[in-house]
């Protein structure tokens, strides 16, 4: 959650009442971010498995920009079906649409910059947005938002 206080604090200037439900599968991570959001009742974070567990319900948009390209290909499915099977309107997923796709032996034993667009996943999305390259770490790839309705 690097870039989230800048997040939060950009969006609620538009969106004062703007909630937030952070999820994440290591629980010292979790209690970490717990503590930091303490203040913000608006904030929530949690320990869940987004390849497995449903989507929390009630929120207009999912979120994922820097988690999927630690998993399988396997997992990745599991997570995007768990975002389609969910109530949101709206799904965000960064990715980087000029890379190649990696299968990883294991969950969170590397990373690669994942490319929604490509095989094995092949999606289209409704649109592509280019991050702003301030709160991005910059890597071989450009990066983007892919927007699905």
């Amino acid at each position: 959650m690097v870039w989230t206080q800048q997040f939060l604090s950009d969006i609620r200037k538009a969106v004062p009442e703007f909630r937030y439900k952070g999820v994440d599968i290591v629980e010292h991570v979790v209690q970490a971010n717990q503590a930091t959001f303490s203040h913000d009742p608006l904030t929530e974070i949690s320990v869940g498995d987004m390849t497995e567990d449903p989507v929390p319900a009630g929120f207009d948009m999912i979120f994922s920009r820097d988690a999927l390209q630690h998993l399988t290909y396997k997992q990745i499915h599991g997570a995007l079906r768990r975002f389609a099977e969910s109530d949101a309107k709206w799904t965000v997923i960064g990715h980087y649409p000029t890379s190649h796709n990696l299968d990883l032996s294991g969950p969170g034993t590397n990373h690669f910059d994942i490319n929604l667009q490509a095989a094995p996943f092949n999606l289209k999305p409704d649109e592509v947005l280019v991050e702003n390259k301030q709160v991005h770490q910059p890597t071989d790839h450009p990066k983007h938002l892919a927007v699905f309705k």
